[in-house]
């Protein structure tokens, strides 16, 4: 406690703790050392000697006790909460630095993805590269299918990370256009539970989806 102070031990010994904390802490630690039978706990700071620093972040236990003779007294244990607030304080930091820079990835993406694709002619070939671009920044596999103006669905593009995994999403994708209606094209779009063997097979031998965004 002296050293988390700066003060020497002797002018310590006879003196109330209470002197040692700011005002806004002095109502909490005064309630925690008049707690008896019990056990009681509190964060406070602890205010230097020279009062030029900010306070000693800190956590008191407080705890009833008897001495050999039988008499209660009351033990502190006071742990010093500087590195670990320290600690916290930088994970959060660098937390935020990583979701500015997500957020920053993301407009770069879209940014470029927009240009490319405005750039394209063919609305086919657009939307297979838009297929291939959003893997693997969005999805580890992806397709793109669009309504035909007769209301039926027509997959025109797909992709994996893998390569060699392709070929069962175009399986898969092919098969559950196939079956599809076009009552509902927003809705089925999410849909993975499909009645189609092929689909079925491909989704449960290679693809194996736990999530899906549409």
């Amino acid at each position: 406690l002296a050293n988390l102070v700066r003060m020497p031990l002797g002018s310590l010994i006879g003196h109330n703790l209470t002197a040692l904390v700011a005002d806004a802490d002095s109502a909490l630690l005064a309630d925690l050392l008049a707690a008896r039978g019990g056990i009681g706990e509190a964060a406070i700071a602890l205010i230097p000697a020279e009062h030029t620093e900010n306070g000693v972040p800190v956590w008191i236990y407080a705890r009833e006790v008897r001495t050999h003779t039988g008499e209660p007294t009351l033990c502190l244990l006071v742990v010093d909460q500087t590195q670990r607030l320290e600690a916290e304080q930088a994970r959060h930091t660098a937390e935020l630095a990583e979701l500015a820079q997500a957020a920053s990835d993301r407009r770069v993406f879209l940014a470029e993805l927009t240009e490319e694709l405005a750039g394209m002619t063919d609305p086919d070939a657009a939307m297979r590269r838009l297929a291939q671009r959003v893997v693997p920044w969005l999805a580890d596999w992806s397709m793109v299918t669009v309504v035909e103006e007769d209301g039926n669905l027509r997959t025109v593009g797909w992709a994996h990370r893998d390569p060699a995994y392709e070929p069962a999403v175009a399986e898969y994708a092919l098969g559950r256009t196939a079956v599809l209606g076009a009552d509902s094209p927003a809705a089925v779009s999410v849909e993975l539970r499909d009645s189609t063997e092929n689909g079925v097979d491909a989704i449960d031998r290679n693809l194996r989806p736990h999530g899906v965004v549409a």
